[in-house]
């Protein structure tokens, strides 16, 4: 069976394969350039990751927000006895 999307759904599909393919692109040349300046490879892993971990949340706010703004009970890992 094939799915079919709206036009406006199969853009954006298309904008984010094309953007994901230059940022993957681009990380390669930044990485160089932070080798450069004598950034330590652990070092490159701290910020790629910090900077993924703000785009994701900058993109789940634009994109869920009420799911950010929904009541939710505390649900604690350790119960007492």
């Amino acid at each position: 069976m094939v799915e079919t999307y709206a036009p406006e759904q199969q853009n954006q599909r298309i904008l984010a394969i094309a953007l994901a393919a230059v940022l993957f692109g681009a990380a390669g040349a930044f990485a160089k350039l932070l080798f450069t300046v004598r950034v330590s490879p652990l070092d490159l892993t701290a910020i790629r990751t910090i900077v993924a971990l703000l785009v994701f949340a900058l993109f789940l706010m634009a994109t869920s927000r009420s799911s950010w703004l929904q009541a939710r009970p505390c649900q604690s890992f350790w119960r007492p006895a």
